[in-house]
């Protein structure tokens, strides 16, 4: 994917997100929080290290924080995600959360 599309990606994401929340608060004239809106599957992830990937070679992808970092032998999820770095503190030159708009396995 090129960075234009990335971006273009990003931008409508963001987008979508803030029109789901402005909808949610709109709806119910109280505070949510986001796992309120979406859900949050951070639990079920199972972070591996280069040692680990490198034992496990397959051909279903391993993201990291902001792009795809290798290629495993085995899959967690199958559908569209978004995914976000957990602490919140991957940008991009220009200040942006970088978000990564995933499907498959």
């Amino acid at each position: 994917m090129e960075v234009g599309a990335v971006f273009c990606t990003n931008a409508y994401l963001l987008e979508l997100a803030t029109a789901l929340l402005e909808h949610a608060l709109d709806k119910s004239h109280t505070e949510v929080s986001l796992g309120d809106i979406v859900d949050l599957e951070d639990s079920k992830r199972i972070p591996l290290n280069s040692r680990d990937r490198a034992q496990r070679k397959g051909p279903y992808p391993y993201y990291g924080a902001t792009a795809i970092m290798d290629c495993v032998d085995d899959y967690l999820f199958d559908g569209i995600r978004i995914l976000l770095g957990e602490d919140g503190a991957v940008i991009s030159d220009e200040g942006e959360a970088i978000l990564q708009y995933v499907w498959g396995k």
